[in-house]
């Protein structure tokens, strides 16, 4: 997510992308982060998230 976030900018930047396209663009990295955040929900929910340092669940989160 945060990597199609980046190369969209660089190639925004550079001039790359039509304005047409840019729209379209833009779309689909907030669909694909609208995704994302929807499953760290799930996962949250059900107790079964991930994090950078590793598996994180509720009853770690009790102690």
């Amino acid at each position: 997510m945060l990597k199609a976030s980046h190369l969209f900018n660089l190639m925004d930047a550079r001039g790359a992308i039509a304005v047409a396209e840019r729209q379209s663009y833009i779309g689909r990295i907030r669909d694909l982060c609208k995704a994302c955040a929807q499953e760290w929900a799930r996962q949250e929910e059900a107790g079964v998230a991930q994090t950078a340092r590793g598996r994180y669940s509720a009853q770690r989160a009790k102690r």
